[in-house]
């Protein structure tokens, strides 16, 4: 009998330490991108932990995190992330409350695609959420639907 391996299924990680900021992100992002999964995390740490358990083959297609979670920040994860390699072609997102010049500054310089501040009304988060899906599309292009 030969059994063949389960097909990758792409997926995001997303960490962020609010499930009603989570949610509000999640739903629309899904709408926008089909057949993509999203692994939540409640902390940096847990996200971390997850990323160094993972095959080299299954590495998610999206990292998205907050800025401000217990434990680590956004800029302390990615520079973790930017010391090692296997991470540098996976597109990095932060959102947070705080549009701190310093809190992007850091961000960006350690490998973030992109800083969104989190929205205030629907209109604006689906601004936010049609940037992040072409960001995630022009690395890992999906077919339509």
């Amino acid at each position: 009998m030969i059994v063949s391996k389960m097909l990758y299924t792409p997926y995001i990680l997303l960490a962020d330490d609010d499930p009603d900021d989570r949610d509000s992100l999640i739903h629309p992002f899904l709408q926008q991108n089909p057949g993509v999964r999203v692994v939540c995390f409640g902390d940096g740490r847990e996200l971390l932990s997850f990323l160094q358990a993972c095959p080299d083959d299954e590495l998610p297609v999206l990292i998205l995190m907050d800025y401000k979670m217990p434990y680590v920040t956004a800029a302390e994860i990615l520079q973790s992330l930017a010391a090692d390699p296997r991470y540098d072609a996976i597109p990095k997102l932060v959102w947070s409350t705080s549009g701190r010049a310093e809190y992007v500054d850091r961000c960006v310089q350690h490998g973030a695609s992109q800083y969104f501040t989190k929205p205030n009304s629907l209109p604006e988060l689906a601004s936010i959420v049609d940037r992040m899906t072409g960001v995630f599309r022009s690395q890992f292009p999906l077919p339509a639907f």
